[in-house]
């Protein structure tokens, strides 16, 4: 090998991949199948427009994305007069001689849209050749100009006559394209639901089927009540034993109480003896009470001391006596 490159002309493969993809992205239209179909000039300069391209595409150009398109991509079905992109629906494109009829009225459609423009611009021009001849009193030539312009406007009300017609031929073409493919959907449904309808196995079937379900359906709601009535017979028990237990706590708390009580009653007598005996009874008459005056009273509370929290008095049990029953007394003297 002489590691050459043969003579020839060559593609970029990825180039080529990114134009196609912009070019199905826009223009194979998954609406109406009519809009799938392009004559072929329409079909080149949409796809100019779309690529950015400027000026127009050569035919070694449309040749290469036409192949690439068709045999690698499997995206569009062509011949020399239209190109069909293939739908939504469709493995394979295919171009009928149907197909190639819509594209040639689509291409006259545009061709006679193209020459009302043309028309209506002519048109124009006469009319402000006219203008400019009387201004300038040229008889001749405003007549000439008027004359001229009174034909093209015949040719242009004939023209938009045809293209009338003929897009109104394309909308009953699309009506009756759109008509079609309703009616494969419809078919294709019915077809589904038949086979629907017998995979459920007929209305006896069904009838069975709806009966056996609500007779189990029955038994589960039997068993699901007999559990209900379980599980309440055992919630009811278990209230109970918590009652009782309740109850008892109560009844120790309340006994607890009364023992604190008690004890804290007893702690309190016991260190009033510290101090002296409680008078089991009040006197009733004064002369029970032998009177002891301030002063000894006084000196007797100085001897009482603390000793750990608890009062230790010196001081004899009687002398606790006279203390208590003479206190009425002095606070009366004073």
């Amino acid at each position: 090998m002489s590691g050459k490159l043969p003579t020839g002309r060559f593609v970029i493969v990825q180039n080529m991949q990114d134009a196609t993809a912009i070019i199905v992205r826009h223009l194979a239209n998954p609406g109406s199948p009519i809009d799938r179909i392009y004559p072929m000039d329409m079909f080149r300069l949409e796809a100019t427009r779309v690529m950015g391209l400027e000026g127009k595409m050569t035919d070694s150009d449309l040749h290469i994305l036409l192949t690439h398109l068709a045999r690698d991509e499997a995206a569009i079905a062509y011949n020399d007069h239209a190109v069909k992109f293939r739908g939504p629906e469709e493995a394979l494109p295919n171009l009928t001689d149907q197909d190639v009829t819509i594209a040639s009225l689509k291409a006259l459609v545009a061709d006679l849209h193209e020459q009302i423009a043309i028309l209506s611009a002519h048109t124009a021009s006469l009319s402000e050749k006219a203008k400019q001849a009387v201004v300038n009193k040229h008889r001749t030539a405003a007549l000439a100009a008027l004359k001229s312009k009174k034909l093209n406007e015949d040719v242009l009300r004939r023209r938009a006559e045809s293209l009338s017609q003929l897009e109104e031929v394309y909308s009953k073409i699309e009506q009756a394209a759109d008509q079609v493919a309703m009616v494969r959907v419809l078919e294709g449904s019915t077809s589904v639901l038949r086979n629907l309808y017998k995979d459920t196995g007929g209305l006896e079937k069904v009838e069975d089927v709806v009966g056996k379900l609500r007779e189990e359906t029955s038994k589960v709601d039997e068993v699901g009540g007999f559990l209900q009535a379980v599980g309440q017979d055992n919630a009811l028990v278990h209230d109970d034993a918590l009652d009782e237990e309740l109850e008892g706590m109560l009844q120790d708390a309340e006994a607890q109480e009364k023992k604190q009580k008690a004890l804290h009653t007893h702690k309190q007598h016991a260190e009033l003896e510290t101090i002296g005996k409680v008078p089991s009874e009040e006197p009733t008459e004064k002369g029970d009470v032998t009177p002891i005056s301030t002063e000894e009273v006084t000196k007797t509370l100085k001897r009482v001391s603390l000793n750990e929290g608890q009062l230790v008095t010196n001081r004899s049990s009687s002398l606790h006596t006279a203390e208590a029953a003479t206190l009425p007394n002095t606070e009366a003297a004073g």
